[in-house]
Order: structure tokens, then C-alpha cells, then sequence
């Protein structure tokens, strides 16, 4: 009944956009609905823990202002990093997006969002968090 998932699964804008479809859809049925609002608590729970993980990188590598503010270069809206810290923030940051948590929840059935307006390009960032489709499609 419980499902892993990664941070860059979920930290990807296109994830957030996908699953707030069916979490707008008055379309689902009560346990459907019920499960993907607990889906969507839990992996908001576990972006507080990212946010303040990739902060912390962002503190240890970026540099900072005489107030202790990290530098951001605002022609490119980019941290600004000095020697290699950029390339061992890269690293630790990926290695982060990778880091898997457990949902304690069951994935999204097809069949329970099948009135759901969800494209192709919905379904691949979805794909995380949904069941397969067992049947050959037609």
C-alpha cells in the first residue's frame, strides 16, 4: 500500500501542474479523491524536509553578501558560486534529487481518473505515482 517516489520526480513543475488537475476534478469518485488528497499532504510534507536540505547546500556552497545573504547574479537570476563550488554544489544537489521517500498510500488508479482531462505529457510526469496500465491499449 505504500509507494517510494524521488525528489526530482516531484520537485518538477510540470508533477505539480499534472496532479493539481486531478485535484481539482469534481469527477472522482470519494476514496479516489480521499487518496490523492493524502498523496499530495504526504509529498508536500517531505518538500518542507527538500526545501530545507537544498537550502542548506545553497548555504554551504553559494556565496554570500556582507549581510550573509546569499548572492543572486539578477541579469541571470542565478546563485553565484566561486571556484568549484558550483560544480560540488551540482553534485550534492543532484545526489539530493535522488533521494527517495516513501508515500504511505496507495498509487492512483487509471481507471479512477479516466474523466479526467489528463494529456499524454500529464500521465509521464505522473507516472510516479500512478499504477500501470495492465491492458494492451487499442
Amino acid at each position: 500500500m505504500a509507494f517510494t517516489i524521488r525528489y526530482r520526480d516531484v520537485t518538477n513543475p510540470s508533477f505539480h501542474t499534472s496532479i493539481l488537475k486531478i485535484a481539482r476534478s469534481t469527477d472522482l469518485a470519494f476514496k479516489p479523491a480521499y487518496n490523492v488528497s493524502r498523496i499530495i499532504k504526504m509529498i508536500d510534507s517531505e518538500m518542507e524536509t527538500y526545501k530545507e536540505l537544498h537550502q542548506k547546500l545553497l548555504q554551504k556552497y553559494a556565496e554570500k553578501d556582507e549581510n550573509g545573504e546569499l548572492k543572486i547574479d539578477k541579469s541571470v537570476g542565478k546563485y553565484v558560486f566561486e571556484g568549484d563550488n558550483e560544480k560540488a554544489f551540482t553534485k550534492e544537489y543532484q545526489e539530493l534529487l535522488d533521494v527517495e521517500f516513501t508515500v504511505e498510500r496507495y498509487k492512483i488508479k487509471p481507471e479512477d481518473v479516466e474523466k479526467v482531462p489528463l494529456s499524454p505529457i500529464d500521465l509521464t510526469h505522473l507516472e510516479p505515482i500512478m499504477e500501470p496500465v495492465l491492458e494492451s491499449v487499442k
